[in-house]
């Protein structure tokens, strides 16, 4: 077996044992077993269970940026349909994303400078999509001509974040998605260029 597909296997054990018992609670002997694995090959591929760790929550957000980049890349949305649908299904990919709110509730982002530095990269990589998402409708005349757009990036980012606690960590994400849906109609009409006249599209 190849050493890729090797690592692969630990990974994917590692997600359930994470995902069911919490980092705090799995062992590097509970990833090998699972794993059907020695536990040597295990430290062959990973120096400790942190960088295994590490190695799950980044296939997390790999997968939440690809499902993300199924709405930017989608040519039937409209601008304003995809800035609403990105919004919302950020919050709803990462509430699946198990290891990432285990990340968030013992404050590895901060203390593991390794996701200290994924966090980083994913919040920039999330500005980029709001960015090019802005562009797109001011080009299409959808949104209006934004002066500075990083400051409207920078709130969607910031409120977004400021979330996560009450959502994935007091588990209140089903209680607020309603309201949730209310403020992004807010934000997203905030930006939208009214002098247009509305073309009949699709519901977000």
């Amino acid at each position: 077996m190849r050493n890729c597909e090797v690592k692969r296997k630990i990974v994917e054990a590692a997600t359930y044992l994470f995902s069911v018992n919490g980092y705090h609670k799995v062992s590097i002997n509970d990833i090998a077993k699972l794993s059907k694995r020695a536990k040597g090959t295990i430290y062959y591929h990973f120096e400790s269970k942190e960088s295994i760790f590490v190695d799950v929550v980044i296939s997390e957000i790999e997968l939440v940026k690809k499902s993300l980049l199924v709405i930017i890349s989608d040519p039937s949305l409209s601008a304003d349909v995809k800035l609403k649908r990105f919004l919302l299904y950020r919050m709803h990919l990462l509430n699946e994303a198990n290891s990432f709110k285990e990340a968030l509730k013992n404050n590895f982002f901060k203390d593991f400078e390794q996701l200290r530095i994924v966090r980083c990269d994913f919040d920039q990589w999330m500005s980029e999509q709001y960015i090019s998402i802005l562009k797109y409708g001011s080009d299409e005349d959808v949104f209006i001509k934004l002066n500075n757009p990083k400051t409207f990036v920078d709130l969607y980012v910031l409120m977004q974040k400021g979330l996560e606690k009450p959502f994935f960590l007091e588990q209140k994400y089903d209680e607020y998605i309603f309201q949730y849906k209310e403020i992004l109609t807010l934000l997203v009409n905030g930006v939208k260029n009214h002098d247009k006249k509305e073309k009949k599209g699709v519901l977000i």
